[in-house]
């Protein structure tokens, strides 16, 4: 969900995920699925790099992520997925 300043989005990556206020996450769209030829099975999901962010306010199951979009990228939706990428800094 984006607020109105279409700057901030609620994921649902929180406490319960080991996530903190102030780490730093990439939001990827998530593209062309892999599937063995033999079994169906999912190897591996592509994904593209829409947009970095910061957990700016945190709850046990939710998360809101200022974002700012990478050159290329487009504003996250429903169905995005969040990547960890750096833990918050210590005081």
């Amino acid at each position: 969900m984006l607020n109105n300043d279409g700057s901030v989005i609620i994921a649902n990556i929180g406490t319960e995920k080991g996530y903190l206020p102030n780490d730093k996450v990439e939001i990827h769209k998530k593209g062309k699925v892999l599937r063995d030829p033999d079994t169906g099975e999912i190897l591996r999901v592509m994904t593209e790099l829409i947009a970095t962010g910061t957990i700016t306010k945190i709850e046990e199951k939710t998360a809101e992520i200022s974002f700012v979009v990478v050159e290329g990228g487009s504003v996250p939706k429903d169905g995005d997925a969040v990547k960890f990428v750096e833990a918050a800094k210590a005081p």
